[in-house]
This record gives C-alpha cells, structure tokens and sequence, in this order.
C-alpha cells in the first residue's frame, strides 16, 4: 500500500492566513515534553465544513460520519497561472461522491509549503465551484489556504462549495504527487461542534 502525505507541516511549512492566530507551542511542564499548542481551526492542512459559510444551518464535522472523510479522489493538473477556470477542466472526468484535488502551481512553486503568506496564489473560480457541484462531488481539494481569492470579500468559491454541501480540502501539498485517481483520507479532529478543523490528509494508491 503506497501512501502519499499531502499534509503541510505545522510549525514549519504552514500559512498563516491573515487575521488568523498563528501556530504556536510551547512548553507546560518542566516533566517531559508536554506542549501547549496554539491554532485556528483553519492551521495547515485543513477541512471546511458547510457551517464555515452557513453556521445556522450548515453541517458541521462533528455530523459527518468518519466513512464521509475517506472516498475516492481524483488529482487534477492545472496550468493556469492565475487561477483554476472552468474551461481548465473540460474533458476531466469525475464520478458522483468522489473529491477533486487541483494541483496547480502553488504546489510546483512551493508556495504551499514556504510557511509565508502571499495574496499572489492561484485560487478557485465561481464558475469552476460550480462545475464541482454539478457533477455531485463530496469534496474540493486546493493546495492553498483558501479557496478564494485574496481581497475577494464576497468568496464566492466558499459560497458555492459549502453552501451546495460539500467539503472544502485547503493547504494540501501535491506537489509530489501524479495526477490520477487515488482514495482520500482526511480526518478532523473530534472537536465538538467544529466548523473546521486541521488534518492529515493521505492519498493511498489505488491498485
């Protein structure tokens, strides 16, 4: 079984959004190492749920069951430089139920993993949220810490994933990874009532 970590590490390669509390730890007790740690809910590699968006009646991920964080994936290669539009995708196959990952030049650059924020990363489009709805997917993966772009005060990308349902992937690191099909795990944290929570996300090759 080959594994393939598409987590960003904490405290080393993860970024800060802005007005977000950075990741910290530090030590508790003079016994060991114990660590107090220090995050948002949207730390590194992190999941989304509806109620980011839409806390009244969105789900949260403490109303998912565990099977809903593992399901087929499929990796996309994307080479716009600016950001991943609907016509980027045509001819990409999906099936029902199953999470796109976009790779694109954030994770060729490293800037995914430079642990330095930038408002100059390559985002999701409204049109290209849509397409992932229409073809019923269960998750949208980017491999930056938002979907949307910086300085885009409406997010229309978060409106269109979570408010049709989905879950939203951000952070993920692919940039040693192969497009192609794989299965995804990504678990949360058991944090009650989360509306997001940081992950380590695998993909495991398929035979």
């Amino acid at each position: 079984m080959a594994l393939h970590d598409i987590s960003v590490r904490l405290g080393q390669q993860n970024i800060v959004y802005p007005g977000d509390p950075a990741f910290s730890r530090e030590p508790v007790s003079d016994r060991g190492e114990a660590m107090s740690l220090t995050m948002c809910a949207h730390s590194g590699t992190h999941l989304d749920a509806p109620a980011h968006f839409f806390p009244e009646e969105g789900r949260r991920l403490d109303d998912f069951s565990l099977e809903e964080f593992i399901m087929p994936a499929r990796v996309v290669e994307i080479l716009n430089p600016v950001a991943v539009q609907v016509d980027d995708l045509e001819g990409i196959e999906t099936e029902p139920g199953e999470a796109v990952l976009f790779r694109t030049g954030n994770s060729h650059s490293g800037r995914v993993a430079s642990g330095v924020f930038t408002e100059d990363y390559i985002y999701l489009t409204q049109s290209a949220a849509m397409w992932c709805v229409d073809r019923k997917l269960r998750l949208v993966g980017l491999d930056y810490v938002s979907l949307d772009a910086y300085g885009d005060a409406e997010y229309p990308a978060h409106h269109v994933v979570l408010g049709h349902g989905l879950l939203a992937l951000e952070g993920i690191n692919l940039a040693d990874v192969r497009p192609g099909r794989y299965r995804l795990i990504c678990l949360p944290l058991p944090i009650v009532g989360a509306e997001a929570s940081p992950v380590r996300a695998v993909l495991e090759d398929l035979l």
